[in-house]
């Protein structure tokens, strides 16, 4: 028969090549399937599971078995898992014996309630810790997540903090600034605006956007040179749960 044309991997024919074709035409053949399969999966360099498994183990510590398995964890490697319990604290997770790693968001450590027994979800291993995207359930925790906290720069009058270019941003204030938010894809407990010293004019105000409820509203921003201000967010998918911590300060 004549060679098989396919880019990618749903274009192959599982019927071809048939036994009549003529042997010396086996290497076409393999070519084309090595071709689509590459292109079907693009920069595709550590193992990554499709179907979750679920876990096992003791208090916060996830075992993970996949068969075949990876002899080394490499950057980039990605697994699916159904968790068997929910994580009362910083969580680990061990895949196939190879040794327990963090499970973060981002750059912090997994909390209590992160990990929901029942639901399945996506790790990504950074080389140093497993990265967890929730599957269906997301925060505001994307692959964007992974990349350093945004830095809105030196800023005043109406800023939007886009919140799911990351869950972690910061700015520096140069005078008044009233802030306006766009949604992140679903709830989330995670989001934290640094507001870092500038220098600026004494007296500047940081307003929220309307409707959102402040745990303590009389917040006065910091105004030493060297203090900073730190407001954590919580996100329910309707309304903003904020608490703002002030004037932190070397030690």
């Amino acid at each position: 028969m004549t060679v098989e044309s396919a880019e990618f991997i749903d274009e192959l024919v599982p019927d071809n090549p048939p036994q009549s074709d003529l042997v010396n035409e086996g290497h076409l053949h393999l070519q084309v399937i090595k071709k689509s399969a590459k292109q079907s999966l693009p920069e595709s360099n550590a193992p990554r599971m499709l179907i979750p498994k679920a876990t096992s183990g003791s208090g916060n510590d996830y075992n993970l078995t996949i068969d075949p398995g990876p002899t080394t964890l490499l950057d980039g490697m990605v697994v699916y898992f159904t968790a068997h319990t929910t994580n009362t604290g910083k969580a680990t997770l061990t895949v196939n014996a190879l040794g327990p790693k963090d499970i973060r968001i981002g750059p912090v450590a997994s909390q209590a309630n992160d990990i929901v027994s029942g639901q399945s979800y996506e790790a990504v291993f950074d080389g140093a810790y497993w990265q967890l995207i929730r599957n269906g359930v997301y925060n505001a925790v994307t692959a964007l997540n992974y990349a350093p906290m945004i830095d809105k720069g030196t800023v005043s009058g109406a800023v939007t903090i886009d919140w799911n270019q990351h869950d972690m941003q910061k700015l520096q204030m140069d005078g008044n600034v009233t802030l306006s938010f766009t949604d992140p894809s679903g709830p989330s407990n995670r989001l934290t605006l640094l507001i870092e010293p500038s220098g600026g004019p004494t007296g500047m105000t940081l307003d929220l956007p309307a409707g959102t409820f402040i745990l303590n509203p009389g917040f006065v921003i910091n105004q030493a040179a060297d203090g900073a201000d730190i407001i954590e967010l919580t996100y329910d998918g309707q309304n903003y749960y904020a608490r703002v911590f002030t004037n932190y300060r070397p030690s």
